[in-house]
This record gives structure tokens, sequence and C-alpha cells, in this order.
């Protein structure tokens, strides 16, 4: 029987300090604590017409053998079996008389029928699947087996996790057509009565007797759905604590009231000579409204000053994106493109200013970047729908990328667009960046949730322009083979901000 971690991804009770963590929250909670003595007397209650030889299936760390021995069965008519070493290993420190034994639900180590009773708590919401559990929970039992499910609230069986400990584990919840066909399927009918206890809104326990006088007489499977009775005792023990917690805390808050009423006798005090300074501040006031009027006057003069400064801005500007978009045209022409490969052989790389150095340093170490690349502007986006950039990232968790963006004039309108695409094809972030933001002496931060994580992983970087009003390149690292005759191979200039 292989129960190793490797082959169960779902099995993680034994990762570090994840027992000792779990057991810790089990025996600190009065809610955990009342549920336990709930499913010992559930226990008790059938116990008494199967037998005392008992199975707990799924023991853990041995909380729940303190409420059945010897209560409900002597420590010598007890055994517990767990799949976690480290949560028996906490079991057996705890209990050293109790017999304590390793084993898997899948495949108990026990002959059948071997056992009266056969419990099973809090185990198959964290199995993928139930069918062979309760299988085997019914063949080593020789009249009762007791288990309990977590009911889904949608009819219809879902398959979530939780976390425990910083670990994640199973959690499903079963509707209950499943949970008795499962019961069906596992040893068929076969004098099994099957009643159904409910525990609180979403935990059911479902109780199987063998060949009961409550047995059906017909071949199908009977459920008797009845709620137990110490829950409603217990949800008003929890609602007790928690209204002594408010009672505690409002008494808290009575304190705090007096203390400042305190302080506002002595804010009082404050607020009358505050008032007295008030009056003198009130002839100054009236000194400054006269001084102000005639400030109004000149301020009024300075408007219409600025309205007229403001026109000839935006007749500048106008004129400056309509230059820039000709300017657009003209790099677009297939000759000025290709007399531009040859003619313009100059690499920006060692004038670029003491903010861009990241850029530089980051694309060389996870851009690919070889021997022949020239640091220099880009396509223009309003020429192509986006630019793509292939990048390596290993054992970091990227949270934001550097761009240099190329404006011939300011924008007033539109956006720069990143995405970062997996090698699958997913888009794992899509952003946008307001044009207006972009500027030429600093580089352009484009930050977003973190990905990434322990092992190497490669990204595309997709830049596009979104209904921007001026043409945008990026600096970009380019190489042209067969002496500029070739395709244009391209690299990107970026840095990299990554999550600590």
């Amino acid at each position: 029987m292989d129960m190793k971690r490797s082959n169960r991804p779902w099995q993680r009770w034994d990762d570090p300090e994840v027992a000792s963590a779990i057991d810790d929250y089990w025996t600190s909670s009065a809610y955990e604590a009342s549920h336990r003595r709930i499913l010992a007397e559930m226990v008790a209650e059938y116990a008494g017409i199967a037998g005392r030889r008992l199975l707990e299936v799924g023991c853990g760390s041995g909380l729940v053998y303190s409420e059945l021995v010897p209560t409900v069965a002597p420590n010598d008519s007890y055994t517990g079996v767990d799949v976690s070493t480290e949560m028996l290993s906490i079991a057996r420190s705890r209990h050293e008389d109790a017999q304590f034994v390793r084993g898997d639900a899948y495949d108990l180590p026990f002959g059948s029928s071997e056992f009266d009773v056969v419990t099973c708590f809090e185990v198959l919401v964290h199995l993928p699947s139930i069918l062979r559990p309760i299988a085997e929970l019914m063949r080593v039992s020789r009249r009762l087996v007791i288990f309990t499910v977590w009911l889904s609230s949608s009819g219809e069986t879902e398959r979530t996790d939780e976390k425990h400990a910083g670990v994640r584990f199973l959690h499903n919840e079963y509707s209950l057509e499943d949970i008795l066909q499962a019961v069906s399927s596992a040893h068929g009918h076969n004098g099994w009565n099957v009643e159904v206890r409910v525990l609180s809104p979403s935990l059911w326990a479902l109780v199987l007797l063998k060949d009961s006088p409550l047995a059906p007489p017909s071949n199908t499977i009977n459920a008797r759905i009845r709620p137990f009775p110490g829950v409603i005792e217990a949800i008003r023990r929890d609602y007790a604590q928690r209204i002594a917690r408010l009672e505690q805390g409002l008494a808290s808050k009575e304190a705090q009231a007096e203390q400042l009423q305190g302080n506002l006798a002595s804010k009082e005090v404050e607020v009358a000579d505050l008032q007295g300074n008030l009056a003198s501040k009130e002839v100054e006031v009236a000194d400054l409204q006269g001084n102000l009027a005639s400030k109004e006057v000149e301020v009024a003069d300075l408007q219409g000053s600025l309205a007229t400064r403001d026109c000839a801005l935006d007749r500048l500007g106008r004129s400056a994106r309509a230059a820039a978009m000709e300017l657009d045209v003209q790099r677009s022409r297939r000759a000025v493109r290709y007399i531009g490969r040859f003619l313009d052989r100059l690499s920006l790389d060692d004038q670029i200013a003491p903010s861009f150095q990241q850029l530089r340093d980051d694309s060389l170490l996870y851009c690919s970047i070889t021997r022949g690349y020239k640091l220099q502007p880009s396509e223009s986006l309003h020429r192509v729908p986006f630019l793509d950039y292939r990048v390596e990232i290993r054992n970091r968790r990227l949270r934001g990328v550097l761009l240099a963006p190329i404006l011939d004039a300011p924008a007033t309108k539109g956006s720069l667009g990143l995405e970062v695409v997996r090698d699958d094809g997913r888009t794992l972030i899509h952003v946008l960046k307001a044009a207006t933001e972009i500027g030429g002496e600093v580089p352009l931060l484009i930050e977003f949730p973190p990905i990434g994580g322990a092992a190497a992983a490669g990204y595309l970087l997709r830049v596009f322009a979104l209904d921007v009003d001026v043409p945008i390149r990026l600096f970009e690292w380019r190489k042209y083979s067969l002496f500029g005759l070739g395709p244009v191979q391209r690299r990107a200039f970026c840095g990299f901000v990554f999550a600590s």
C-alpha cells in the first residue's frame, strides 16, 4: 500500500508543523470541544445495540478517543487508525495505553466484520472520492457504521478546497443523493438501514445499522432524517459565549465613555479660551477682506491674460500633434524604413540617462540580448496592433514592468496597454496606463498583482496603444539580418519590479 505524498498531492497532513498547528486549533476551540462531545454522545446512543469493539478511522491526534473511552467502549476494545504519522505521534504521546495504528481509508488493514462499531469523522470531506472508503467502512463493520459528511447547499456535489495551517486541503460537499448512492454501490443493500442525523445546517452524520429492527423489508435503502438532540444545546452554548464576550466589550466601552466625558469638560474650557481669541481674529479678518477685494480685481485681470495664453497653447498643441502624425506617416513609408536600416546604424545604448539604467540591465539579463543588437525606437503603435517581446523570469514573482515610450508631442487622451501572456496562450495580466502619464525623463512604471513562482517561467510582454491622439513608439533592442535586407529581430528594452 503506497501512501507517499508524492502520489497524493491532496494528502498534506505530514507537511512540516501542519499536524501540530491543527491540533493546537482543535484543543483551543470551545466549538470543536463541544462538537467532539456531540459525536461521542451520538456513538453512545447507537453502540448499545451494536457491540463494544470500536474502530475510529481518521483518529487524528486522539481527541475523540478522550470522549469515547471509557464512556462508550473500554480501552482494550478501541482501535484508532490514521494515515498521518505526525498525527499518530501526537495521539500516542497523549494516550500511551491506547492502540493507534497507521492505515489508509482506501484499504483498511483489518478483516471483514472485525469490529462492532466503525466511526469516521471529518475524513471523507478531505478525500477525492468516497465510494471506496465507504465500502471499506462497511466491510470491516459487523453492525454499525457512523460517518460525517458536509452537505452541499446547492443540492449538487461541489469540489473545493480550504486552508489549514498555511496548507490547502480538499473540501468536498456532497448531495444526499450522491452519498446514499455511494452507500448502495459500496455494499449493495444487504439489510443496511440508514439514518441521517443533522449536526448543523451543513454537517450531517450518516448512521448505517445492519440487520437492525428498523431495517425495511424491501430491497431498498431507507433514509430517515432527524436532528441530533445535542445540536441545539451546543448552538445555545456558543451564542451564550458570544453574548458574554459582547457584554465584556460593552463594559469596556462604557469605561471609555466615562473617560471621554472627563476629557470633554477640559476641552470645553479650551473652547472658551478659543472663543476669546476668535473675536480678535474676526477684526483681523475684516481687514483682510478689504485687502481681498483689491486682490480680486488683480486676479480678474490675470484670468483674462491666462485665457488668452490657454488659447495660444491649445493652438500650439494641435499644431504639434498634427506635425507628429505627419512625421509618423513619413516614417511608415516603405522607402524611408529601408533607407533607415542602412543609414541609422547608431545605438543609443551608451547615451541613456541614469534613470533608464535599470531597463538596460534588466533587459540584458532577462530578454536574451546578444551581440549586434542596437537600442533604437520601435515601429509606431499607430501602425501595428501591438509589439510582442519574449522574456524569461526565473525564481521571481513579477509585479511590475518599466518601459521607455517615446512621444513626438504630449498626449491628451488614450492609454498605453500591457498584457502578460503565458506560453500556453493564457493572458495573465491586462492593464492600461493613461497616455498623459508618459514623460521622457523617467521610465513608465506599469504595476499589477504578482505573478510567477518558484520555477522558471517564460512570458510574452504585449504592448499596445488605445485611442492615443499622437504616435507612440518604444525604445527596443533591434538587430537587422542580411545586412539590413532581412527581417528585424527585436528584444524588449524594459525593467522588472519583483515582489519581495
